[in-house]
Formats: structure tokens, C-alpha cells, sequence
């Protein structure tokens, strides 16, 4: 999986683009058509940290967060934006159809690949887009109503969501929220996915591997890799 940087400009009809917004149809980055950013902004995880800053989400923002409402003010605060996935679920669906720059996906459902730019998983930090404070992490019922229902509608079901998180053991406790109090699974549709760099993160696969039922598909995005790792 190679990185992009998930935007798209829209204008105001004056020429003029009014605003980043981080719901990208089509992204350069491979492994996708489109992204969809109901989080923007990640509380950190070792390509962010004190000793390191090379997650290129956090560059772009540094680069057009802050003035830029599309961005999260400052990236290790994450910023809920509600309604880019119920945007993304009305997009064209892809199937059966040619991607002339991404043969490989060629035939294939539309594949989304949700929170490219910020982890919505993140457990600190959070705010809404008017800057308030939300305790506890980014809320279960926001995932709910933006991922799961934007997943789950009419027009979501025509495509294929890849869901990416560093953070697969409050995912599994999201998945076991959505079960117990809501009777829901993680639909078909919804690929679950985390990402490894090293052994020491190795841990995040199995955890993966382990949430939910057997039912659900899932993925790993091994990059950058930093050293040679076995799944075995």
C-alpha cells in the first residue's frame, strides 16, 4: 500500500477553490479508487512521535492544516467531520468497469479506503470540528452512524470499504459495542485492516485477526516496512 495524499479542491463556482476536502474520487494511492476521512488527525503512533515525524499525514497537515477547515487544526488533536462517508457511499459504483491508471482493480467493486489521513479509532485527543473537546475517544456512536450506516445504506453497499486502524484492540472493542448493544456485525462489505512497520508491531496483525467473527475480511498494509518480518 503506498500513501496519497486523499484530497480533492472544490470550487465555489468562482474559480477559486474554496476548501481541502479530504473525501478523494479518484486518490493516487494504489491500492484504492477513493479515501474518506470521517477522523482527520491520529494522537500518534511511531511514525509520529517525540523521536520521529514521518507519517505523510501528518506532513500534509502541517502543510494545509490549521487555516484549512478540511484538516484537523493540529494533527495530534483529531477532529470528527461528519457526513464525508454517507458523501463517498453515493459515489459511482465501479463495478465491472476499467481503471486505465489501476488495471488490477479492474472489474472490481468501488474500493474506499477509509481514514488514509487520521486513525478513527484514536482514543485521546479528540475534538469535534468547532474545536469542542470529546472525552473517551472518538465516540462509538459516530463510527456507528458515520461508517456503519454510510456502509450498510442502499447506495454504500455497492462498494467495498477498507477500514484502516493502528489501533485493533479498540476496534475490538467497537465491533463487541456494535454486537451487544446494537445487534449489528461488521458488514461484508468492510474490510478491517491495520498496519505493521517492524516485529515490535507485529501484535496489531494478530490482534486483527482476532476481532469480530470469522465472517469478516481483512487486510494488512505492511509499509514502510522498517525491518523483515514473518507471519508465521
Amino acid at each position: 500500500m503506498t500513501g496519497g495524499d486523499g484530497g480533492v479542491m472544490q470550487s465555489d463556482g468562482s474559480g477559486w477553490a474554496r476548501s481541502w476536502l479530504t473525501v478523494s474520487e479518484p486518490t493516487s494511492i494504489q491500492c484504492c479508487d477513493s479515501t474518506a476521512n470521517p477522523v482527520m488527525g491520529c494522537p500518534g503512533c511511531e511514525l509520529w512521535c517525540a523521536t520521529r515525524k514521518t507519517c505523510y499525514a501528518g506532513v500534509l497537515h502541517g502543510q494545509r492544516g490549521g487555516h484549512n477547515r478540511g484538516f484537523a487544526p493540529v494533527f495530534t488533536r483529531p477532529t470528527l467531520f461528519p457526513r464525508r462517508m454517507a458523501e463517498a457511499a453515493r459515489w459511482d459504483d465501479l463495478t465491472g468497469k476499467e481503471r486505465p491508471e489501476k488495471p488490477w482493480l479492474n472489474g472490481l467493486a468501488r474500493l474506499i479506503f477509509v481514514s488514509d489521513m487520521g486513525d478513527a479509532l484514536a482514543e485521546k485527543g479528540v475534538q469535534d470540528k468547532n474545536g469542542n473537546r470529546v472525552r473517551g475517544g472518538v465516540p462509538f456512536d459516530f463510527l456507528r452512524t458515520e461508517i456503519i450506516d454510510a456502509v450498510l445504506s442502499p447506495s454504500g453497499r455497492r462498494h467495498r470499504w477498507l477500514w484502516l486502524s493502528k489501533r485493533p484492540a479498540r476496534l475490538a472493542e467497537f465491533c463487541e459495542w456494535l454486537r451487544s448493544r446494537h445487534g449489528l456485525s461488521i458488514p461484508p462489505n468492510l474490510c478491517l485492516g491495520t498496519s505493521v512497520t517492524s516485529k515490535a508491531t507485529l501484535h496489531r496483525a494478530k490482534q486483527t485477526a482476532d476481532v469480530g467473527d470469522e465472517h469478516i475480511r481483512r487486510f494488512l498494509s505492511a509499509e514502510p516496512l522498517w525491518e523483515d518480518i514473518s507471519l508465521a
